[in-house]
């Protein structure tokens, strides 16, 4: 009798109560008051660290607005808040909160994030949390690819979190490029001190890939043929056709099949000829052009629709305005 403690109360039914408000307990029978106390979260976690747990109970029973906000929106972790969820949360009205919730946007406290007209709120510490693993990451898969260009965009998403919003990324990304820390290049991320370095052994082997796949013109082997060809294992070859295509000597048509970079220029070249810059054409004129193989020349064509340099027109495809865009 006399003490005080926190305490989560499981009712019978459902009850109406507003966050603050006082309340009393009392026994059936006999009618006997057994204590009271001040309601100080209406939706608590079935299951909570105990020492976040407390702290996160101490903030909301310091009777400051601010600080109940703030640890509120802390406890939202990496799902983002909207002044309504907070609201609802607090039995306060919007217009009550917007002030405090301004302050803590002020003082860097909070972060503010923006879909559409929508403003949603993460807490500073969870953004910073989120960028140091999104760095160890890429530090990570820098080290155990080193011949690979970066991290692709989705699988850096997915592995900083399956239940991470798209905007809640977008927006841990957004600040380490602004960094300088992290560069975005297409659908791949990189640490910007990282580069791709070949090893003395795959300098050697650059060489012969790079005569094999010159040799086969618009038709080249795949990197499984090309492994069978010149003797090495299937996933060293892979890994060094994707790093040469990191380093720009070779384009990606398929997962597996690379072509010299001044074959593709040659190709947009006999393309331009070919159509005068104006005309529509079909996939089957440009096969024939190259002397390929359908397969080959719709893998360059999807590789041109893709920087622009082509788009389609029903069955058939288009040069774009300029015809001779860069890559």
């Amino acid at each position: 009798p006399g003490e005080e403690a926190f305490a989560q109360l499981r009712l019978e039914e459902d009850v109406v109560a507003n966050w603050g408000a006082p309340f009393v307990i009392r026994s059936y029978s006999p009618l006997v008051t057994i204590g009271g106390g001040v309601i100080l979260d209406l939706y608590p976690p079935r299951r909570r660290h105990r020492k976040d747990g407390l702290a996160f109970l101490q903030e909301q029973a310091s009777e400051d607005l601010v600080r109940a906000v703030q640890s509120r929106v802390q406890r939202a972790d990496v799902k983002a808040v909207t002044v309504e969820d907070l609201s609802r949360q607090l039995t306060l009205s919007p217009a009550t909160l917007a002030p405090v919730i301004e302050r803590l946007v002020a003082d860097g406290t909070i972060s503010e994030l923006a879909r559409g007209n929508q403003r949603l709120y993460l807490h500073s510490s969870v953004l910073e949390r989120l960028e140091n693993a999104l760095l160890e990451t890429l530090r990570a898969y820098h080290r155990e690819k080193p011949t690979q260009k970066g991290m692709n965009r989705s699988a850096l998403q997915e592995k900083l979190g399956r239940d991470l919003d798209n905007l809640v990324f977008d927006a841990v990304l957004t600040r380490v490029k602004q960094s300088g820390a992290v560069v975005e290049e297409g659908p791949v991320v990189r640490l910007a001190t990282h580069s791709v370095t070949l090893t003395e052994e795959q300098e050697k082997l650059r060489e012969r890939v790079l005569r094999e796949l010159a040799e086969a013109g618009f038709s080249p082997p795949t990197s499984a043929e090309l492994a069978r060809a010149l003797r090495v294992p299937a996933q060293e070859m892979l890994a060094l056709l994707q790093a040469m295509a990191a380093l720009g000597e070779l384009v990606p048509l398929e997962d597996d099949l690379f072509l010299p970079r001044f074959r593709v220029e040659e190709a947009k070249q006999k393309l331009f000829d070919l159509t005068g810059g104006e005309r529509e054409f079909s996939v089957s004129e440009f096969r024939e052009m190259l002397g390929t193989t359908r397969r080959y020349a719709l893998g360059l064509l999807t590789y041109f629709d893709q920087l622009g340099i082509t788009h389609r027109v029903g069955d058939k495809r288009k040069l774009a305005t300029s015809g001779q865009q860069s890559e």
